[in-house]
């Protein structure tokens, strides 16, 4: 009677864990993968942007002895918009999601006549996305606000005497501004580190 006892103990044990088992064998094999599948095209639609036209925000002066002579020079802050295109994308269950966007490091120079004139290195967290704990009406205002994202980029140069805005006519300065934007990006399951780059014609507004 014991031995028939012990023996059913197993398969007790199997036909608890037994539908468990297979049904998780059944998500990896199929599901998930159909997830990462959708997952990586969603990513790939992604696109970025850099406005063709910087902002100057603030320029500041600054003067030091060196030795006898006094040396002056300006610092010069501007302002670039990028933008993260397309970041809606439907989950397994046919639900509308953000893509993930963090870890964003964006890079730039603005040359103007052969010198660089503007640089730009910024970092950014991550980009806003919806919790899954709003109300309807809330989760669905950020991910429409959400699909194409805004951020501002800061970036520095010389000003006088390197570049003499007030010596210059008219209120743009063309200028040809090479870029790259790094970001890892994560959809329901799968993650991707996404590199943009370009080369473009751009303008500097200063007044």
């Amino acid at each position: 009677m014991k031995k028939n006892a012990l023996l059913l103990i197993p398969i007790l044990i199997l036909s608890y864990v037994g539908p468990y088992a297979y049904v998780y064998a059944m998500t990896e094999a199929d599901v998930f993968p159909r997830v990462e599948r959708g997952d990586h095209e969603a990513i790939g639609k992604m696109s970025v942007r850099v406005d063709t036209q910087a902002r100057m925000v603030i320029s500041q002066s600054f003067s030091r002895n060196v030795g006898t002579e006094l040396v002056s020079w300006t610092e010069v802050t501007y302002e670039v918009l990028l933008g993260f295109n397309n970041r809606i994308f439907t989950t397994y269950i046919n639900f509308p999601a953000l893509l993930d966007v963090s870890k964003i490091t964006f890079k730039a120079t603005g040359i103007f006549n052969g010198t660089a004139i503007m640089t730009c290195n910024q970092y950014y967290d991550s980009l806003v996305a919806p919790t899954g704990f709003e109300i309807l009406a809330v989760f669905q205002s950020i991910l429409l606000a959400g699909n194409n994202s805004f951020v501002n980029a800061f970036c520095y140069g010389p000003g006088a005497p390197t570049v003499d805005y007030a010596a210059l006519s008219g209120t743009l300065l063309p200028i040809t501004l090479s870029w790259e934007i790094k970001a890892t990006v994560r959809g329901e399951r799968a993650e991707e580190t996404r590199t943009w780059s370009g080369v473009q014609s751009a303008i500097i507004r200063f007044r």
